[in-house]
């Protein structure tokens, strides 16, 4: 008797979806870490309102208040904890990369929302999908973008606008 074996190579790891947004507006963009403005703080409860049947799994928010009270409100009405992931200021060109190899690692297959800065949004976008985004204003803080990355064939980048009265 002979026995056959056929070996078949592991599917490749599911797409993942990623939210990314920059942190609403702030009260004092020249201070060192300032709190969310009025307007920024309306503007996480319409990201959070937006996001409520998402199925977002995992937070990820840098060090400063900006990006945690964006985040916060989405935070709490998915029950999700927030993930800081610093951005060292010093090298912040390598911090689009090192995010984005660890939410791909992290969370495969799930869905992630990412909330981070004018300078580092357009550089995870293109850190997972290898497609170049405008560079966000000083002014911009309405701009989300919706990213399906991993394996080939994953790499697509939905961009829309959010928080704007009716």
């Amino acid at each position: 008797m002979f026995a056959t074996f056929a070996w078949a190579a592991p599917p490749p790891p599911p797409c993942t979806t990623i939210i990314i947004v920059r942190h609403a507006e702030q009260t004092d963009p020249a201070a060192a870490d300032p709190p969310l403005s009025t307007a920024g703080t309306a503007r996480a409860a319409a990201l959070a309102a937006a996001l409520e049947h998402s199925g977002v799994q995992a937070i990820y928010v840098t060090q400063f208040k900006r990006t945690k009270q964006t985040a916060a409100p989405t935070a709490a009405l998915l029950h999700v904890p927030l993930t800081e992931a610093p951005v060292d200021l010093a090298h912040v060109a390598g911090y689009p990369r090192e995010l984005a190899r660890r939410v791909l690692t992290e969370h495969p297959g799930r869905i992630v929302l990412i909330v981070s800065h004018s300078n580092t949004v357009p550089g995870i976008v293109s850190a997972l999908t290898n497609v170049t985004v405008h560079p966000i204003a000083s002014t911009e803080y309405d701009r989300f973008t919706v990213v399906t990355a991993g394996p080939a064939g994953c790499q697509h980048v939905l961009q829309a606008q959010y928080g704007h009265a009716p």
